[in-house]
């Protein structure tokens, strides 16, 4: 049976319990509708960052997230990869604006020298300061940064780093662990949208770059369908075929890239009978079919551009890939024809360089003639060119023909002159045979007359060296048997450390030595104690002067002469030292000074007594005078002994000189003036005799007919010049002119000459001789003037007074 029901009246709650359900009823319904909004707030922040940046999503996340936790600033920080360092990746839009003014976006932080907000780091949790203030170990603000009053920082924990920080501040009240939560949530949500936005955006920056070295490859890049169809080109693909990118899509390849034979058949590339061998073809199918890739086959390939048709060079590559399940073909095609033209001229170079050093070759090598050389050289020159089989070279050199084998005059044929010194010598000719040029595709002559020329230039310098280096080499043997046979000498050349180098001289000879003998060794291994005087005149040489010195070694002389050898900048680098053996010289000199000592000795002693015996002559004339007892008679002796006297005055001079042959006219003059004054000591008793001489030298046959003439005419002026008594002066002048010609004058202020007196017709004997001695005997000229008295003057060519051997 069923029980009993019974009724249970609601117990009606009292105040205080009502007023704790509905506190509770309220927080409920704020945490939802705190969630609400922060779904919400999670909606918008998605839907934001479909179209914003990651900076712009980085702020708008901050921004939500004062509003939920009613804070007034926040910021964001990436933690870098090192855990030691971090960036501050962006502030909230009302931090920005009103509160911080401090370093933005892009700061670097070490976190050791952050403030307390990276306790969170230290902590790896959650970390709220409520009474920031209060803090012991906070470090102080930055410069315009906002200040802070209570501030809560979240770390962002992945794989147990740290990867970012997100903090908030100045919350009118404490933070709370909702506070915490929420901030929590919104700092790993921004990490993984930043994560996927970086993602993304280097996903697409790679995209990007990708599709750049696609684009501007320098190869062009064709995709392909299986078949065969162009679903994709780049830009260097376009160029290549001069089309736009638009217009290659659904061609076929060789449609595509414009191939000779890609219409041969009107259903188009593929089809024709030249696509059976065509290699691009074969290549991109079976990519296509087995999926092998292809690397660079060297494809021939004939295009057909704007009714011209050119051959080109390429390269091909192909990789199979997969687009959405799609299977596709990549075809990497190189334009290598002009790589291949340059290869080829480069080849043509490396021919036409071979044949210049083979030929250069040949003219180092010794012992070969000229002719010897200019044969081998017209052997090698075919080498030169591209087909040397089917060439022939010919060079004339002067009167001579030099040929390659096989060579045939043909109109195929290049020819260039040989000059040397600006000289033509000859020429080369490089002809090509007429039955070959068929079977040649590139003819051998072909624009081949800079070669050709280049080679005569060649040829000519070298011929011109091989000329110069015979010469060289003869003149060489002669200086070689020069300085070999240099008679009694040495020669050496001497290098800067004073060593000896090369060495010659037929005193080598002499002494059966090798001329080797000295070479190499140093200045005192062959001066011995007198190394310091021979290094001391070679010093001086190295200084650029000329040396020459004399040296005794044992009973030998020698005279060293030393001259400087310069380079081509005009310094010098050694010395030639001519080391003469002058011992029989020497002998033959001191055997010569006794010779003339003898001499000397014998002529002072004839000048001697030639000068005694005309003193007794003189001596017998002053008696004979004295006892005539006429004056006419007296004075005729007395004129004879002046004369005799003037002689043996320079027989004096000249036992009295150092020099025998010659003697001091002036010296002579004034001991013949004394003499005068002796003889005629009543006459001169008020006669001045005045002189002014300069030092001229005379030899012995000219003095004495000089002397007489002198005596003859101061003789005269003392007898004729001062009648009665009367006093006067006789000046006597010596000099050399301008023309070193010698200039005697003497004058007298006496009576002169009478009106219309002719010295050479009215004179006496005496006179007439002064004229036949200065005209004739000494060819020189005499005048007679008056000028307050008679005035003389001689002038003798200077051939009569200088020195002669």
């Amino acid at each position: 049976m069923n029980a009993p029901v019974k009724t249970v009246k609601p117990s009606i709650p009292g105040t205080a319990a009502l007023k704790k359900r509905i506190s509770n009823l309220e927080k409920i319904i704020g945490r939802y509708s705190q969630s609400e909004k922060i779904l919400q707030a999670r909606v918008r922040l998605f839907q934001f960052a479909m179209t914003h940046s990651l900076d712009e999503l980085l702020e708008e996340t901050l921004n939500e997230v004062e509003q939920l936790t009613e804070s007034t600033i926040s910021f964001y920080h990436f933690v870098n990869p090192d855990q030691k360092t971090l960036t501050l990746q962006n502030w909230s839009s009302r931090t920005k604006m009103d509160f911080c003014r401090a370093q933005g976006k892009g700061a670097h932080y070490e976190i050791s020298k952050a403030g307390v907000w990276v306790d969170c780091v230290y902590q790896r949790k959650p970390v709220i300061h409520n009474d920031y203030a209060s803090l012991p170990h906070k470090k102080g603000l930055p410069p315009g940064h906002a200040r802070v009053i209570r501030e809560l920082v979240v770390p962002v924990l992945r794989d147990d780093k740290i990867m970012a920080i997100l903090g908030v501040g100045n919350k009118p009240t404490d933070y709370n662990d909702e506070d915490v939560r929420i901030v929590s949530l919104f700092a790993d949500l921004v990490w993984d949208a930043a994560e996927r936005k970086r993602s993304n955006e280097a996903l697409e920056t790679r995209e990007r770059e990708l599709l750049a070295i696609y684009d501007l490859s320098p190869v062009a890049m064709i995709l392909m369908d299986h078949e065969r169809q162009v679903r994709r080109v780049n830009r260097t693909a376009a160029d290549y075929s001069d089309r736009q990118l638009t217009d290659m899509t659904g061609l076929r390849g060789g449609e595509a890239l414009r191939c000779l034979h890609a219409m041969d058949d009107p259903r188009g590339c593929g089809f024709g009978p030249s696509c059976k061998t065509c290699r691009i073809r074969a290549t991109v199918e079976e990519t296509y079919k087995t999926g092998q890739a292809f690397y660079q086959v060297d494809v021939p390939f004939q295009v057909l551009k704007n009714g011209k048709i050119t051959e080109k060079n390429l390269l091909i590559s192909t990789q199979r890939i997969e687009i959405q399940e799609a299977r596709r073909v990549l075809v990497c095609v190189d334009d290598i024809t002009e790589r291949r033209q340059a290869e080829k001229a480069l080849e043509n170079s490396m021919r036409e360089m071979k044949c210049l050093v083979d030929i250069s070759r040949l003219a180092e090598q010794t012992g070969l003639s000229i002719e010897e050389f200019i044969l081998g050289a017209v052997c090698l020159l075919p080498s030169a060119w591209q087909n040397p089989d089917h060439c022939g070279a010919r060079i004339r050199f002067h009167a001579k023909v030099f040929k390659s084998p096989g060579y045939i005059e043909t109109r195929w044929k290049e020819t260039a002159d040989i000059k040397i010194n600006g000289r033509k010598c000859g020429d080369i000719s490089v002809c090509c045979p007429n039955n070959t040029m068929a079977a040649v595709p590139d003819p051998a002559i072909r624009d081949k007359k800079e070669l050709i020329t280049t080679l005569a230039e060649f040829m000519g310098h070298i011929i011109q060296h091989r000329q110069s280096e015979i010469q060289l080499r003869e003149q060489e043997l002669l200086l070689r048997a020069i300085a070999d046979n240099f008679p009694n000498a040495y020669l050496s050349i001497i290098e800067k450390d004073m060593s000896i180098g090369f060495t010659s001289g037929r005193e080598y000879k002499k002494r059966g030595l090798d001329p080797e003998f000295h070479a190499g060794r140093t200045l005192k291994e062959v001066f011995k104690n007198q190394t310091d005087t021979v290094k001391s005149h070679y010093l001086e040489t190295f200084q650029g002067k000329e040396t020459e010195f004399e040296l005794t070694i044992r009973d030998r002389h020698f005279l060293i002469k030393a001259v400087p050898l310069y380079d081509e900048h005009g310094e010098v680098q050694r010395l030639l030292s001519v080391m003469e053996n002058i011992t029989e010289r020497k002998r033959a000199e001191e055997k010569l000074k006794t010779s003339l000592r003898e001499k000397d000795l014998l002529l002072r002693e004839l000048y001697h007594r030639t000068k005694n015996n005309m003193q007794v002559i003189s001596s017998m004339l002053r008696l004979r005078a004295q006892w005539a007892g006429e004056p006419k008679i007296s004075g005729t002796f007395k004129e004879i002994e002046n004369k005799i006297m003037s002689m043996a005055l320079v027989h004096e001079k000249l036992y009295e000189s150092k020099d025998l042959s010659h003697l001091n006219l002036k010296d002579y003059i004034e001991s013949l003036i004394s003499l005068i004054k002796r003889g005629y000591r009543e006459q001169m008793h008020a006669v001045t005799i005045q002189t002014r001489m300069k030092d001229v030298h005379m030899q012995i046959d000219i003095a004495v007919p000089l002397g007489l003439v002198i005596n003859e005419l101061i003789t005269n002026s003392v007898k004729h010049a001062f009648p009665e008594s009367r006093p006067g002066i006789i000046r006597v002048r010596l000099r050399l002119n301008s023309q070193k010609m010698l200039v005697l004058e003497i004058s007298d202020n006496g009576t002169g000459l009478p009106n219309g007196f002719d010295m050479k017709r009215d004179v006496h004997l005496g006179m007439k001789t002064i004229f036949d001695l200065i005209e004739i005997q000494l060819d020189g000229r005499i005048s007679f003037f008056n000028r307050n008295g008679l005035h003389c003057r001689l002038i003798l060519g200077k051939e009569l007074y200088q020195p002669r051997l």
